[in-house]
């Protein structure tokens, strides 16, 4: 059982971390940061089941409330934050809820992508920087400054290997090796844009903030897949455990949710803890052994619904 100092401002958050530290986290499970708005509430990480929209707070800590925003996951299960004014990263055991910090050097960081071999790609709105930084000492390397780019905020990792990045206006291509970014698309119908992903179809998606989610070619053709309700304040864009694309909403400041999105968009959980949820990242899916079924945990509050249908 997780066990920590509970203040008056932390009140609510440590109970919930109490309840969910028995909680066992559940292949496909998705992990958002969500610095919350509703007092006695403090900055967390929280889990959310997408069969069910259940949802369990993993991890507090010293997170910045207003800048931090990416999350991603290590090759070992363990989550990184790019935390923001703090001017670190925050590596986090979801099942433990431990909270550590590295690359303490940084300044802004805002976003966060992580390859297979566990090297980490952070943009850092200070001066526009783009860093890949060592997992094991936190040094970083700077990949990119200044230059095009104008409030630095998402990166992925896209097709080929290279890096997307969208700043305030538009969205850049950047060798791992680093360099000149090189502008992919700018301009409408891209209008502050706060995330990218890279698609398990080849494309770029990118959550512009008024409620749209725009699909990007690397060839710079770009169009809007999904707008208007039920998408309100867009902040993250992810993908699943099964490759779908799932961005998160602010929706009405204090009443976030996450959604998937299909036709029509579904949504894979809201309220209750989802305050202003931004960036995320899915467990993946483990395969079952050859004949047997993989077994889920299965949360307290009754039966799961069913999923709903792929258009």
């Amino acid at each position: 059982m997780i066990r920590q100092r509970i203040t008056v401002a932390g009140l609510t958050a440590a109970l919930t971390l109490l309840l969910a530290a028995g909680a066992q986290a559940a292949p496909g499970d998705i992990y958002t940061f969500d610095p919350v708005s509703k007092p006695g509430a403090v900055p967390r990480i929280l889990r959310i089941d997408p069969a069910t929209g259940a949802q369990a707070a993993v991890a507090t800590g010293t997170f910045d409330a207003a800048g931090a925003f990416g999350l991603a996951r290590e090759p070992g299960g363990t989550l990184v934050l790019a935390n923001g004014i703090e001017g670190n990263l925050a590596r986090i055991n979801p099942a433990t809820g431990g909270v550590t910090y590295f690359a303490t050097d940084l300044t802004t960081p805002r976003s966060i992508a992580i390859d297979t071999n566990g090297d980490i790609y952070v943009t850092d709105q200070t001066g526009d920087f783009v860093y890949k930084v060592n997992p094991a000492t936190g040094a970083k390397t700077t990949l990119a400054s200044g230059g095009a780019l104008n409030t630095v905020r998402g990166i992925t990792i896209g097709p080929g290997g290279d890096l997307f990045l969208n700043d305030s206006a538009g969205v850049f291509r950047l060798s791992k090796a680093g360099g000149v970014p090189v502008l992919v698309k700018a301009g409408a119908p891209i209008a502050n844009p706060q995330d990218i992903v890279a698609g398990s179809d080849g494309f770029l998606y990118v959550t512009n903030f008024g409620g749209e989610v725009i699909r990007v070619t690397t060839a710079g053709v770009a169009g809007a897949v999904a707008s208007g309700a039920p998408l309100v304040n867009l902040n993250g864009a992810a993908l699943d455990a099964k490759g779908n694309l799932i961005v998160s909403d602010q929706a009405a400041f204090g009443s976030g949710a996450i959604f998937r999105i299909e036709s029509p968009v579904v949504t894979v959980g809201s309220g209750n803890l989802l305050e202003d949820p931004r960036g995320m990242v899915a467990e993946p899916l483990v395969p079952a052994s050859p004949g047997r079924p993989r077994p889920r945990t299965r949360r307290s509050g009754g039966s799961s619904p069913p999923r709903s249908p792929k258009a």
